[in-house]
């Protein structure tokens, strides 16, 4: 399994959204949903959650996206890995 990464995107210098890449690279999308407010998930043609969309960086959004990649069998994350988003 691919290790996740967290990308930024940045507009005039303030964080805009982020993508949580949970998938292979070069995995498409096939559906997606939103799994909580400010959270969209992309999945494959199996269902499998490939990343989330995080529209959001306020505390609330950090605190959902554990629950969430667990619901969908993926593991949780350590607080560093999910830092940069509580730094924007």
């Amino acid at each position: 399994m691919t290790p996740p990464m967290l990308e930024m995107t940045f507009r005039r210098g303030r964080p805009f959204a982020a993508y949580l890449h949970l998938g292979p690279t070069g995995t498409k999308a096939k559906r997606t949903r939103k799994l909580a407010p400010s959270l969209i998930g992309d999945f494959d043609k199996n269902g499998e959650l490939l990343g989330l969309e995080i529209l959001a960086f306020d505390r609330g959004t950090v605190a959902r996206i554990n629950p969430i990649l667990e619901a969908h069998g993926r593991a949780a994350l350590p607080a560093k890995e999910l830092a940069p988003l509580r730094a924007a």
